[in-house]
């Protein structure tokens, strides 16, 4: 998603395909979001409905990779691999 000029076109497109599969109105459906593991490479096929995202860059916040949640950024720290 980093790489995209227009992030939320992207994710409009992936409401739309979930409304048209379910044949559900699109302003009546949301995102659900559920951790997958952190190693790209496990991962063999797409999901069933919706898509995998690999690389989000994040501002304001950091990942907890043992809980698996956004924490508060460490304080002057910019970028944490």
């Amino acid at each position: 998603i980093p790489g995209f000029f227009c992030t939320p076109s992207f994710m409009t497109g992936a409401l739309q395909n979930y409304a048209r599969k379910h044949k559900l109105p699109i302003d009546k459906i949301g995102y659900d979001f559920v951790m997958c593991g952190m190693d790209p490479d496990e991962i063999k096929e797409g999901p069933e409905d919706g898509v995998y995202i690999h690389g989000f860059y994040l501002e304001g916040c950091a990942w907890d990779p043992d809980t698996k949640l956004l924490r508060e950024s460490t304080p002057k720290v910019l970028f944490e691999a």
